[in-house]
């Protein structure tokens, strides 16, 4: 998706006009209305604040995710927490794949195991 097709998109779900957009920018409608046409972009400044204003990052705004914002918390689903997942996972991606789908399905034993574990502390408790 094209630059000026994501400012389009994001100002009609932001429900807004795209004089107001400019005037929240700082800019004229007519400079704002060019970005929106394709017929010109925006430095990476001022793409920046525009991405700014709608919340989404400059990859989005450019196209080139469809992932609005990489947020902290979303990142957090895609990476290992501390150094024994880390190693962990270091270690499976080196693995053949045969290698791999033992590993997970000692893995998924492991963690019914745990399960019993728990309901078991559970009603003794």
């Amino acid at each position: 998706m094209l630059l000026s097709e994501r400012l389009l998109m994001l100002r009609k779900k932001a429900n807004k006009k795209q004089k107001t957009v400019a005037d929240d920018l700082n800019l004229s409608p007519t400079s704002y209305q060019r970005y929106e046409y394709g017929s010109r972009n925006p430095s990476i400044n001022l793409a920046a604040k525009i991405a700014d204003y709608y919340d989404v990052s400059l990859d989005y705004l450019a196209g080139r995710t469809d992932i609005p914002n990489w947020s902290m918390e979303f990142l957090s689903k895609f990476t290992a927490k501390d150094d024994q997942e880390r190693e962990l996972l270091r270690i499976f991606r080196s693995m053949m794949n045969e290698n791999q789908q033992s590993l997970l399905d000692y893995a998924k034993y492991m963690k019914m195991k745990d399960q019993d574990e728990q309901k078991e502390k559970e009603n003794i408790g």
